[in-house]
């Protein structure tokens, strides 16, 4: 059965609440329980005969509406108070009687039966058949164009040292629009006793929650970083996907874990918890009493609910088997990093390798100090930490610790890239006189030659 004949009268005005945003009413605020006069729902129709036309809804759940139902929406949006003009609307599941239907045309009221609502509600993407008045939206905060995707994937590989981006394969890349509600709230609200005003509420306030959480949460810090850095009445743009293919393999966009009303009703209790306080007050008896005030849900106005997504990229490759992949948020012109596995080293995460030469004891303490860098090695495809490269003694090219050949000289320990350097090597140390030989191994007579001096210093 479908939603719209399961809800209540309440509940079927929070479903017309929506589909008039999702239809770009403005201002669409629903009346208090009690004494509406009429007007369930009040809206602004900016895009009406170029100036703001107020519009007057009267929600009726029942199989049928009659003319006295549209006689008394009439005399409603006549005394309604608007600086403009203004027009009604009757909105219902069922249909309206014939006699109705003409009194409506004669006065301009407009009509929302059951069948124009669902068709209405499927136009703007409302599933109003499974339960849910689902969140839909093109809009993405400051895009980042098409051309530029991949600038931060590249960035990293730029880092990595002996590895250039023509020796990488093209990176498998997913393009996930992540949900994100921003909300513009007004909350009025005077507290009286027999002593008078004892607190005001007027307060407005901008609230933005992941709009992915099944919980409705808050933001994460990272998008927290992201969404305060833009600003969303001129930052959030349409999107269309269809450039985008060309860059990404795969666009993902993410379900908004909360419906419309969800979210609104979240985003009211957040307001109401936030601003109720305990008062004190002085009765007229002189006596000091204290109040808590807290606003209802209905003092808590939302004038504005944004529904948008952030860009959040994922590209991997892999090298000889092993994947390494980047994951960030995006934008035109930033980017914040969630996951970075390619500056990473597996001799660290195993526990292997070692740091036998003081230029690679040097650079370690280098690391240890500012950031890691990170080498390739084009022997095993691996990318390392640069404290675990070396060169070849021979030709000088790179080679990690675990593919090196090696060998000492004269105590010296050398690293190539295969036996042959290692023979050539060898035959030139041969070659060799004894002064020249010394030369492998500098660090070792430089060594010796201190240790020398110290002791001749000393004892001599």
């Amino acid at each position: 059965m479908p939603i719209l004949d399961e809800v209540d009268g309440f509940e079927f005005e929070e479903v017309m609440c929506s589909v008039f945003r999702n239809l770009g009413y403005e201002d669409v605020e629903k009346s208090r329980k009690t004494a509406d006069k009429g007007r369930d729902i009040t809206m602004i129709d900016s895009a009406s005969r170029g100036k703001d036309e107020a519009v007057v809804v009267e929600c009726k759940h029942t199989d049928t509406v009659g003319r006295p139902v549209v006689q008394k929406l009439d005399s409603a949006v006549s005394t309604y108070s608007h600086d403009g003009p203004k027009r009604g609307m009757i909105a219902t599941t069922g249909r309206l009687t014939n006699p109705a239907i003409e009194y409506a045309e004669q006065v301009g009221i407009e009509i929302f039966d059951g069948q124009r609502i669902r068709e209405v509600a499927d136009e703007v993407g409302m599933d109003l058949y499974n339960g849910r008045v689902e969140i839909i939206t093109d809009s993405v905060l400051h895009p980042p164009r098409p051309q530029h995707v991949l600038d931060e994937f590249y960035a990293v590989i730029d880092r990595i040292k002996y590895l250039s981006r023509d020796e990488v394969p093209d990176p498998l890349t997913t393009i996930s629009l992540h949900p994100v509600i921003a909300a513009d709230t007004k909350t009025n609200r005077v507290f009286e006793t027999g002593a008078g005003v004892i607190h005001t509420i007027d307060e407005t306030d901008n609230i933005v929650v992941d709009g992915m959480s099944s919980e409705l949460d808050g933001l994460t810090d990272d998008l927290d970083t992201i969404v305060s850095a833009y600003d969303l009445d001129t930052d959030v743009k349409v999107i269309d996907e269809a450039e985008y293919t060309q860059v990404a393999d795969r666009i993902d966009r993410r379900r908004f874990g909360g419906t419309d009303q969800e979210f609104r009703r979240w985003i009211k209790q957040q307001e109401r918890d936030r601003l109720t306080e305990t008062v004190s007050y002085t009765g007229d008896n002189n006596q000091t009493y204290s109040k808590e005030c807290a606003p209802s849900l209905d003092d808590v106005t939302i004038r504005l609910l944004r529904p948008f997504y952030v860009c959040r990229i994922d590209a991997s490759m892999k090298l000889n088997k092993r994947t390494y992949a980047l994951d960030w948020f995006a934008t035109a012109d930033d980017s914040w990093v969630v996951d970075n596995t390619i500056e990473t080293c597996r001799f660290a995460e195993e526990g292997r390798g070692s740091i036998d030469s003081v230029p690679a004891a040097a650079t370690a303490l280098k690391e240890a100090i500012g950031d890691p860098t990170y080498a390739f090695c084009p022997l095993c495809e691996t990318i390392v930490a640069e404290r675990y490269m070396r060169h070849d003694g021979v030709t000088g090219e790179p080679v990690c610790v675990e593919c090196a050949v090696t060998d000492r000289f004269v105590g010296a320990k050398k690293h190539f890239r295969s036996d042959d350097t290692r023979q050539q090597y060898e035959d030139e140390v041969a070659a060799k006189g004894t002064v020249e030989k010394l030369s492998v191994n500098k660090t070792g007579v430089i060594t010796v030659l201190a240790v020398l001096l110290v002791f001749a210093l000393l004892f001599l």
